[in-house]
């Protein structure tokens, strides 16, 4: 190895922090072990093509972000390794405080400038009125246009705004008074809010959503290879849940094989739905394949049609997408300075395929969107607004975690990393005792981090259900330590939030979690000690809605079925406790058996 990796790395180049800033880049640096990997397998890695992740890896190479780690001969062409330089880098940020020294030095050469007798207003009225410059220099030819003696002129300019006919005015002043440029520039800085609708109680909510059309409701969320399924029926008092299911793609029954979420999702309406009613469904879908992505642009006020053709063409020059292929919607909110709010993919012809293969089927796609969108609608639906201050949505799902940033009900900006849920089971599945099958080990790793989680406290013995305790622990304290820095610089660059979040001045009306991994328990608290609010489920408050509803609609017998189950399963879980006592009793009464000072004592008794 020709470098050796370090543990931590403080970046100071601007160039440099700008290029590790980037989501791409992150996903690339977050992708490695503690092995070096090759080029394809780092493409393979973040779901990227092959030919041309070179790119982006010389471009890491060239600011020393990665380094070459192993090289080897294959078939008589060299095949590199590369590994990070570092496997922690802490970002510092440099002052530039030279172009602040000169505009105080010129500052001052103003001031003191004994010819200037006009008061403070009027020494920086040449900085005000450059903004407002005469556009024709040439306009006056002649001097005595000017140095006409004319007491009518001479008498408009009162008291300070007062000049001689003597003083000629620089080419760059405009005939203004001082009340009138200050009431101009007052007027700019006032931002105009839209007009907000009071948030109206879920009841009528639920009424405009069946006005709509939205009775009955039918959810794919397709992410990784794992696509849940919901089916609700919606009344005036909220949604009914009727069920929830996990599918792992491809499917195999028998001699058939579904692939695709499309297949998926007609196979499901054949099983539960009748074909007469499939229409009449309100069908929701959202798939990771479809790639939606959310950008906030600052943009003028322009007319509808003006500011689409803008908007494409931002889009294709930032990001290099393809009009033809892309789609795209936008909303305008003026209480933001980036007051376009913009989600677009770059896969419209997937997304069109998948909605002809569903037509063609009878079935009648209504709803499909980003998850910053999504979780704007739970916000606005459980009407979570506790105050005018700014509400976090935390959504850690498998491989991402989106940050969503909500105020007035809006939308003001969104963010993701590139750490989720399954970033933590790849690595504790490392950890399973004996050779453990892929899915046995996985449902292992799932079941330590919602029952144990993290913890800062050790356990007496070495094994916890089946998993080194200790190992465990130290590797998801550290891991999650990573996901806590990378979201605190996420939420940190957001734009809109003043830079006195970095002095804990900054406190948010709400901070709220959800999805896969926020069922890792003791996830909140941590999250609560990193950004240093109060923060709630998510699901907690959907549950406690639906449990609400359930309530005031069974009957008694419907009641009594559900605790004669919950009965039995505390029943189970005490059992299960207390087997699992027995045998931690069983491991110590061995470990003290093997220990010197037990052999001494059965020695003195022979």
């Amino acid at each position: 190895m020709s470098q050796i990796q370090k543990q931590v790395l403080e970046i100071d180049d601007l160039s440099v922090i700008k290029i590790f800033e980037k989501p791409f880049t992150k996903q690339i640096i977050n992708c490695f072990d503690d092995a070096p990997k090759t080029a394809s397998e780092i493409s393979h890695a973040v779901a990227f093509p092959k030919d041309k992740i070179y790119y982006h890896l010389k471009k890491l190479l060239a600011v020393n972000l990665i380094f070459i780690a192993e090289t080897e001969i294959v078939k008589g062409i060299e095949q590199k390794r590369f590994l990070p330089v570092a496997k922690h880098f802490e970002l510092k940020y440099k002052e530039s405080k030279t172009s602040l020294k000169r505009i105080s030095d010129d500052s001052q050469k103003e001031v003191t400038d004994p010819k200037n007798n006009m008061s403070d207003l009027q020494n920086n009225k040449s900085l005000k009125t450059n903004l407002r410059k005469r556009n024709i220099n040439d306009r006056r030819m002649s001097n005595d246009r000017r140095n006409d003696d004319n007491p009518l002129t001479v008498n408009e300019h009162g008291s300070s705004n007062k000049r001689s006919v003597i003083q000629r005015r620089s080419q760059i002043e405009r005939r203004i008074s001082i009340n009138e440029f200050n009431s101009l520039m007052v007027e700019k800085e006032v931002i105009k809010k839209p007009f907000i609708n009071k948030i109206k109680s879920q009841r009528i909510n639920n009424y405009l959503l069946n006005l709509n059309g939205i009775t009955q409701a039918m959810t794919f969320v397709y992410t990784g290879n794992t696509v849940t399924f919901m089916q609700a029926t919606l009344d005036n008092k909220g949604f009914n849940i009727d069920r929830v299911r996990n599918y792992q793609l491809p499917i195999k029954i028998e001699n058939h094989q579904i692939k695709t979420l499309p297949e998926l999702i007609i196979n499901v309406y054949q099983q539960y739905i009748e074909k007469s009613k499939r229409k009449n469904l309100y069908l929701a879908i959202h798939s990771d394949s479809y790639q939606y992505e959310m950008t906030y642009l600052k943009t003028e006020e322009k007319l509808k049609g003006d500011f689409e053709t803008l908007l494409v063409n931002n889009l294709s020059k930032l990001y290099s997408i393809e009009s033809e292929n892309s789609m795209m919607e936008f909303e305008i909110n003026n209480t933001n300075d980036k007051n376009a709010i913009v989600c677009y993919s770059s896969k419209k012809s997937d997304i069109d395929q998948d909605y002809k293969t569903l037509v063609d089927s009878g079935l009648q796609p209504r709803y499909n969107s980003s998850i910053p969108k999504l979780l704007q609608n739970i916000y606005n639906y459980y009407n979570l607004k506790k105050n005018d201050g700014y509400a976090l949505l935390i959504y850690i799902d498998r491989f991402k975690t989106h940050i969503v940033l909500i105020q007035e009900n809006q939308l003001m900006e969104s963010r993701y990393i590139h750490i989720g849920l399954n970033y933590f089971i790849s690595r504790l599945s490392k950890l399973a005792s004996g050779n453990v099958p892929t899915e046995e080990a996985r449902s292992n790793v799932l079941h330590f981090l919602e029952n144990y989680g993290i913890s800062k406290t050790k356990n007496k013995f070495e094994l916890q259900d089946g998993f080194p305790y200790d190992d465990a622990r130290l590797i998801l304290n550290e891991l999650s330590s990573i996901m806590m820095n990378q979201m605190k610089d996420s939420i940190n660059n957001f734009s809109i939030i003043p830079r006195a979040i970095g002095d804990n001045n900054f406190v948010f009306g709400g901070v709220y979690i959800g999805g896969p991994g926020s069922h890792i328990k003791n996830m909140d608290r941590l999250i609560s000690d990193t950004i240093g609010n109060p923060v709630e489920k998510l699901n907690s408050i959907t549950t406690t809605s639906f449990k609400k509803i359930n309530n005031s609609k069974r009957d008694i017998l419907t009641r009594v079925k559900e605790n004669y189950i919950l009965n039995n399963k505390k029943k189970s879980e005490n059992k299960l406790k207390d087997v699992q006592d027995k045998i931690q009793e069983q491991k110590k009464a061995i470990e003290m058996s093997k220990s010197p000072e037990s052999a001494k004592y059965r020695l003195a008794r022979l």
